[in-house]
């Protein structure tokens, strides 16, 4: 941003936090970044996290049929902000030794999409399966062996926790999280079990990691204990709570 767009985004911001009766933000570090800018403020500022829908796990139908390749999804858009090059590169190094394969579900950009094209040309390791919907999309999550979150090493993105996190820890397979350690997604995830936390500024030293979850053979995590605090429903009822507390 130039210097005039930046003045005009903070002017905008204390202009929406000093008119607003509550103002949400959804991760941590961006509540802690907004109460340091605005302190004067900070008793109207409130966090809530994104969420998952329960009733989306309900019935899901294998996309990919039961055999020895240890499958990795991924559901969403990837581009410069979300695709960490030295992992997917490791991960064609490691497909070379082992039964491996990642599964992208989603928009893929060109640039993103020539670079794998270059590291796996034959895409005997990495899957692009295009946009698919939601449902298709948790399903995918479900049935595969483990799941990946990935965010890009930039200090854009310390704050940001995707939404699409959220169903990954309620699906009921290990994680596999590509991304910031000094993050906000890094210090969500950390609180679950069965997931492997990767720092995305030293992804390809990794390689050890991938080898062993692929070898500690394919299994479910179950309903993480806590993640229910994440379903929509009870996020509702945060939501009705601010809401009565604002109409007062």
């Amino acid at each position: 941003k130039t210097s005039f767009q930046r003045n005009l985004h903070q002017y905008l911001e204390r202009a929406f936090v000093n008119r607003a009766d509550a103002t949400v933000v959804v991760s941590y570090g961006h509540l802690d970044d907004l109460k340091l800018k605005h302190g004067a403020m900070k008793h109207k500022l409130y966090h809530i996290s994104n969420g998952f829908d329960e009733v989306d796990f309900d019935k899901c139908v294998s996309p990919f049929s039961d055999d020895a390749t240890y499958r990795i999804g991924y559901c969403g858009t990837l581009n410069h902000l979300t695709y960490v090059p030295e992992f997917f590169e490791m991960i064609v190094d490691v497909a070379a030794t082992h039964a491996l394969s990642i599964e992208i579900y989603g928009i893929v950009t060109d640039d993103i999409s020539a670079h794998i094209s270059r590291i796996d040309p034959e895409r005997n390791v990495i899957h692009l399966h295009g946009y698919k919907d939601h449902a298709q999309a948790i399903a995918h999550r479900i049935h595969c062996d483990a799941n990946l979150v990935t965010l890009a090493d930039s200090l854009h993105l310390e704050k940001t926790v995707p939404g699409k996190v959220y169903e990954t820890l309620r699906t009921p397979k290990p994680v596999i999280g590509v991304i910031p350690r000094n993050s906000s997604v890094w210090e969500l995830i950390s609180r679950f079990n069965d997931v492997v936390l990767i720092d995305s500024a030293d992804a390809a030293a990794s390689k050890d990691e991938i080898i062993e979850l692929i070898r500690s053979g394919k299994r479910n995590a179950g309903i993480r204990a806590g993640v229910d605090q994440f379903n929509w429903d009870s996020l509702a009822l945060q939501y009705g709570k601010l809401l009565k507390e604002v109409a007062g």
